[in-house]
């Protein structure tokens, strides 16, 4: 489990969306919170009916009165709102519109008793911020990525035919790689009754399509936000149990 069975909510930008890295997370416990830059055209709605589709939460983030994203909100199952931004009659008239039982409207930045008095009042049945809990610190160790080889795997998996003897040592070159894979391919998400303890057991089980898809989203993360972790996708994951509050 991602988040010892409660719900992560992953900030997703427009081109994280339509690359579909998400489908390498369990849909039952993800959220994919749609920030507010994600444009509401064709392609993000058909990207958003996949992921319901598949089973996936979708939370609209920063929402606003006349928000651009207002035809994203028939598969919103959370839309959450800064209620620092407006008057409380404000927020309440938000509810009032888009609240219902399968969108649940959540208010963020409630940092003193007054915001979750206010809150309460306009509405909300969901609440996150500061006044129930402060965020925890975390460390994760932090393993050097050698950038060449990095990018001879993207070339490796760009090629019509697998060589997965070529994929398999350029992975075996890269420590924080090799961790990473058998680490994703022996969590609780797959399951498996035995222990993943090679490359070439991890790459056959994954196949040629999630092996391609696996590769690009561990090299963006290193490559483009230079830096690694633990586990693949961790430093995407933000829970938010700790200031998540449901009201019964």
């Amino acid at each position: 489990m991602l988040c010892d069975g409660r719900a992560a909510f992953i900030n997703c930008t427009h081109p994280m969306l339509l690359l579909g890295y998400f489908s390498l997370l369990p849909p039952r416990e993800v959220v994919i919170e749609l920030q507010d830059k994600v444009p509401a055209d064709e392609q993000v709605r058909a990207a958003c009916q996949g992921l319901k589709q598949a089973g996936y939460g979708i939370a609209l983030d920063n929402f606003v009165p006349g928000d651009s994203r207002e035809p994203l909100v028939e598969y919103a199952d959370y839309i959450k709102v800064d209620i620092h931004q407006f008057p409380v009659e404000q927020c309440a008239a938000l509810v009032t519109r888009h609240a219902s039982p399968l969108c649940r409207m959540l208010a963020i930045k409630v940092e003193t008793r007054q915001d979750f008095v206010n809150a309460k009042h306009s509405g909300f049945m969901l609440y996150q911020g500061y006044f129930f809990r402060q965020p925890e610190r975390l460390r994760a160790r932090q393993i050097p990525a050698q950038q060449a080889t990095y990018v001879r795997l993207l070339q490796a998996v760009a090629k019509p035919t697998l060589d997965f003897t070529e994929i398999e040592d350029l992975i075996k070159r890269e420590p924080s790689l090799c961790y990473r894979l058998l680490r994703y391919l022996n969590s609780p998400l797959f399951g498996l009754a035995f222990p993943v303890s090679s490359v070439r057991h991890a790459l056959s089980l994954l196949g040629e399509r999630e092996t391609v898809r696996w590769i690009r989203m561990a090299t963006m993360l290193v490559m483009v936000q230079e830096r690694s972790s633990d586990l693949v996708l961790s430093s995407l994951v933000r829970p938010v149990s700790a200031n998540f509050w449901d009201r019964k």
